[in-house]
């Protein structure tokens, strides 16, 4: 009896544990189902976007293919034989696309820019405006290398500037009284005087051909300037200039200092001798060859009659030249280093020119 409801229950928990799997199977197979129908559907979707789908992929193509074809063109239209200097100038028959017209006529007569230029008159303005400046250095047709053409801009002018030149003026006809407005007023006389623009500190004068307002600077400055006039009139050229090492034998070296932390010299000087003995070994250096420039040294500074300090300048090789910078003598020099730092500060004097 027992034995029988032991089978009669065996069987019900095995039809029941079958009926519960084919419910998962079938919730398995439509989980699937599912997938796929979202995965088909958004492949779709994907496929019929209006920026990246199928349709606007062919029409970029398309768009493509345009622009190569007209880009091929202008490739074909350029010459593929080399350009000889004997050779004349070979331009393409059919302009690319974009430039101007059908025809080489067509390019250089279209207009460009609000005033009505013709490409033409473009051209013409810049090779005139090329040749002026080159002739007024000097470089090709000896005219005098003090002027220089500004203010001619063949970007904006109305008109052509064919009509101007480099003034002429001789630097051996400079006075002993003369300024450099007296001198170009002398040697080239016009209508207004020779101006000065103060931005730059050079003497130009307006010339006006066409309409244009024309400048040309005299880039002779006021050190230039002395200088002519010294080779001139056979004098010398007075000039407040920052000293220059001459040599060892144009110089007169002082009594070498010890170096400190912290040190002032006060005696004229054109500059110093740094020569360091020791250094700190935690500096960090840089090697010139078989010599070597050390970071964090330290720094001098020197100063005027009036007590008034130049920009100060970094120590980094163990025997260097320094001169004063902003001044025509130095009244001293003030010095730091780091600690550790050894060696010698010794002023000089330029004692022959």
């Amino acid at each position: 009896m027992f034995d029988k409801l032991l089978v009669t229950i065996g069987k019900q928990s095995l039809t029941l544990l079958l009926q519960l799997l084919g419910l998962a199977q079938d919730q398995a197979t439509q989980e699937q189902q599912n997938l796929q129908t979202t995965i088909i559907t958004n492949t779709q979707l994907a496929l019929q976007n209006l920026t990246y789908g199928l349709a606007a992929a062919y029409d970029q193509r398309v768009d493509i293919l345009a622009r190569l074809t007209i880009l091929q063109a202008s490739v074909d239209a350029i010459p593929v034989t080399p350009q000889l200097a004997a050779d004349p100038v070979i331009l393409p028959t059919i302009p690319p696309t974009g430039y101007g017209g059908a025809s080489v006529l067509d390019v250089w007569a279209a207009e460009l820019g609000a005033d009505g230029l013709l490409a033409s008159d473009l051209l013409e303005q810049a090779g005139h405006l090329a040749a002026t400046n080159i002739a007024s250095r000097g470089l090709v047709v000896g005219n005098s290398n003090y002027f220089h053409l500004s203010g001619a801009d063949i970007a904006s002018i109305p008109s052509r500037i064919t009509d101007t030149s480099p003034p002429t003026v001789s630097a051996a006809n400079i006075l002993l009284d003369d300024t450099r407005a007296t001198w170009l007023d002398r040697e080239w006389t016009i209508t207004g005087g020779w101006l000065l623009d103060t931005a730059v500190d050079l003497y130009y004068y307006r010339d006006n051909p066409s309409g244009n307002d024309c400048r040309w600077y005299c880039v002779v400055d006021q050190e230039w300037f002395v200088r002519l006039k010294a080779v001139s009139t056979g004098t010398s050229a007075s000039l407040v200039l920052p000293p220059l090492w001459p040599g060892l034998e144009l110089v007169t070296l002082g009594t070498p200092v010890a170096i400190d932390t912290g040190l002032t010299i006060t005696e004229p000087m054109d500059g110093v001798v740094i020569t360091i003995t020791d250094e700190p070994s935690r500096l960090v250096f840089f090697t010139f060859d078989d010599v070597n420039s050390y970071r964090n040294l330290g720094a001098l500074s020197f100063f005027s009659d009036n007590g008034d300090q130049e920009p100060f300048q970094p120590l980094g090789f163990t025997s260097a030249i320094y001169c004063a910078k902003t001044m025509n003598h130095a009244a001293g020099v003030k010095l730091r280093t780091s600690g550790g730092v050894s060696g010698t500060i010794t002023p000089w004097t330029i004692t022959a020119a």
